[in-house]
């Protein structure tokens, strides 16, 4: 009898021992599903943000600088601090400064609410003080590099570039020798597309989709150089932007630059600072923020073989990982999936060649260089340093592009 009881308490006990586990597993996947949605909506929610967001300039040269709302949005980073000082006035009139520092745990924060003053501290661009908005109750961040989003207007006022077009990177300039060169070259402050061109952004502007891989986030392919020139004169007619390409005799293979004076010039006197239109990058420009432009040789990281990453697997689609085993599969892949580079710009290593302007050589100008490598090439292909060329008239399965513009 009590043996059968003892079988009993053990079977109880198994049986409660599994609906424990079971429990425990319940948890887990419904912990993974509702991490998986927040991730999803707060994506969305910043996608929104992002949209309707405007360049802001701050005063901090008073004390009672009037504040104003301020969002630093994907710029913030886990486990940096705010440092802050709230200023009051006592019972006398006297003004006292309370200084607190906090440190954030979250991806973003919403916007602030009057009474504190944001501090950085950062030799490079020797900000004081920035007087804005702040919520006491929500959790923030500070940019881990502000240098990268504000520049010095004059002594007290600051500025934060925000561009008001989608998926447009600001990148500093700077003097820079490039691998083709024996001399450093200026390149000049740019807004960088954070993706490859997609297929239906070129269906939105051009009004077609030639591409072989279909797929609306998939980049476009199959366009010639020339087609690139003509997708940025409609895209910056779009935004009410003087067009950078002349392209009235482009059936002969003829095209001439548009500065913003309205003089018209030939390729070799062109100057892109003269222009404000959408663009194909010079070899320069692409390969100053395919290694991470400024931000990266602060971080000591500019050298890396590929954009953004030494290890080609973390930031590119190529020939060992773009996977041929069904059509589906095959080819290109959406944009932004892999890791992106110091500044943000996804896939400049792989899934497509990426057209930049410059000719091949001046004997050579029927033909325009490649750079970054496709889901078609070899590692030895696709590193920042690699350069390919083809002619300007051709397309291919494996090449597409991105667009830049001059601030």
């Amino acid at each position: 009898m009590f043996r059968i009881i003892i079988i009993g308490l053990s079977i109880i006990l198994t049986f409660i021992g599994i609906l424990a586990i079971i429990y425990f597993v319940y948890l887990l996947i419904d912990e993974l599903i509702f991490e998986k949605r927040r991730k999803k909506l707060r994506d969305k929610e910043l996608e929104k943000l992002k949209e309707t967001l405007s360049s802001y300039e701050f005063e901090s040269t008073q004390q009672n600088a009037i504040n104003k709302s301020f969002n630093f949005m994907e710029y913030l980073y886990s486990g940096d601090y705010l440092k802050v000082i709230k200023t009051f006035k006592d019972y006398y009139g006297f003004t006292h400064q309370v200084e607190e520092k906090f440190y954030f745990a979250c991806v973003y924060f919403l916007p602030y609410e009057d009474g504190y003053t944001l501090y950085i501290s950062d030799d490079k661009i020797n900000v004081n003080t920035i007087y804005l908005q702040n919520r006491i109750e929500t959790q923030k961040e500070i940019c881990s590099h502000p240098e990268e989003y504000f520049e010095i207007i004059e002594q007290g006022r600051f500025k934060r570039y925000i561009s008001k077009f989608k998926n447009m990177i600001f990148v500093k300039g700077g003097k820079y020798k490039a691998s083709f060169t024996d001399v450093k070259q200026e390149v000049f402050d740019i807004e960088v597309s954070k993706y490859l061109v997609t297929q239906d952004l070129w269906q939105e502007i051009v009004g077609n989709n030639p591409s072989y891989f279909k797929g609306n986030k998939k980049p476009v392919e199959c366009i010639s150089w020339w087609d690139c020139l003509e997708f940025c004169n409609k895209l910056s007619e779009k935004y009410n932007l003087k067009p950078v390409y002349d392209l009235s005799q482009k059936d002969k293979e003829i095209f001439k630059i548009i500065h913003l004076d309205g003089e018209i010039v030939e390729e070799s006197k062109s100057n892109f600072k003269n222009t404000e239109g959408f663009r194909l990058p010079t070899e320069l420009e692409w390969e100053w923020f395919a290694s991470g432009g400024q931000k990266a040789i602060d971080k000591k990281t500019f050298n890396c073989k590929y954009s953004g990453s030494n290890k080609i697997d973390e930031v590119a689609w190529y020939a060992k990982n773009f996977c041929c085993e069904d059509e589906e599969t095959k080819g290109t892949h959406i944009v932004g999936i892999k890791k992106a580079n110091q500044l943000g710009l996804y896939d400049c290593t792989g899934n497509v060649w990426e057209w930049c302007f410059d000719m091949k050589s001046p004997i050579e100008k029927e033909s325009r260089r490649l750079r970054g490598g496709s889901w078609h090439s070899h590692d030895f292909d696709c590193t920042v340093l690699g350069r390919f060329f083809n002619e300007a008239k051709n397309i291919n399965f494996s090449v597409g592009f991105r667009i830049v513009r001059t601030i």
